[in-house]
């Protein structure tokens, strides 16, 4: 049977490196694919067939009833990916840090479910406030399990390079000097596989010495090789990874700039030449009538 979540889980694929060899060139393996756009499958396959929807509300307890309960249960889902920052611990302090919030939410799903009324209010937001708390605690409970966090008090882990650097050449730190200034206190690791991560670190840089050196930005290659990778992105660290992808990118963003800087100088020179030739024109005027 399909659940709430599991209907919410439905997204676009992105299929963009679907098919393209591996970071080898000779691997033969696909790309995983990058994760889309969240929609809610079940619910316009419901629209498209016209079919009622039975959606009620228990008063008493504040939960959604009937047969396509989890129909509605996936729309808010997809409703609070779209539109709620995930910036709160708990749904009750949303709408003083994020005012607005409740209306937006309230509004999207009233104009996807017609069934409710301004009678059922309450009930649907109690849903709306358990299902954000869940969402929450779970997303606590994930970013825990990160070995190095993106951010650090209020420092983020880019931040904290950036003090770091050289103030005469501007040259970056290197990973391990970030890893210990992050989380190195006093001699005492404030995260318990401090020690052990700072060694792979440094293996990483003996055995790998020529990669990291030829990576765009050293640093994140390092923390990549120790840490692992997501798409575009090295673990933790908070910044782009500079993959293949990442670097098609760049390519076309650099050729389009100097794309446009030759517009912009063919420009210049259009208009000189257009000054040039207005010039000339009113001096032979002139000569034509002196003579």
């Amino acid at each position: 049977m399909e659940t709430s979540d599991d209907a919410a889980r439905q997204v676009i694929p992105n299929t963009r490196n679907e098919g393209r060899m591996g970071p080898t060139g000779n691997t033969g393996l696909k790309r995983r694919k990058g994760r889309g756009l969240t929609i809610n499958g079940t619910l316009a396959k419901l629209r498209a067939r016209g079919v009622p929807l039975d959606i009620q509300f228990a008063a008493q307890f504040g939960k959604v009833c009937g047969r396509h309960a989890s129909v509605f249960k996936s729309e808010v889902t997809v409703c609070m990916r779209q539109e709620v920052p995930l910036k709160v611990k708990k749904w009750k302090v949303i709408e003083k840090a994020f005012p607005g919030t409740m209306s937006s939410i309230w509004n999207l799903l009233k104009a996807k479910f017609p069934e409710i009324s301004m009678a059922d209010y309450q009930c649907v937001m109690t849903q709306v406030e358990r299902q954000y708390n869940k969402w929450s605690k779970q997303n606590s409970i994930n970013r825990s399990k990160q070995e190095m966090k993106s951010h650090v008090g209020t420092k983020s882990i880019v931040q904290i390079a950036h003090e770091l650097r050289n103030p005469v050449t501007g040259e970056w730190p290197s990973a391990i000097d970030v890893w210990k200034a992050t989380y190195l206190k006093n001699g005492t690791w404030s995260v318990p596989n401090g020690e052990e991560i700072l060694n792979n670190l440094q293996t990483t840089a003996e055995t790998n010495q020529e990669r990291i050196a030829a990576a765009q930005i050293p640093m994140v290659e390092h923390f990549a090789l120790v840490l692992g990778r997501k798409p575009n992105h090295s673990r933790g660290v908070g910044i782009s990874a500079i993959n293949e992808g990442a670097q098609e990118r760049y390519r076309v963003h650099a050729q389009a700039e100097a794309t446009q800087q030759q517009a912009n100088e063919a420009h210049q020179q259009a208009a000189a030449l257009l000054e040039e030739v207005q010039k000339l024109t009113v001096e032979n005027l002139q000569l034509k009538s002196e003579l």
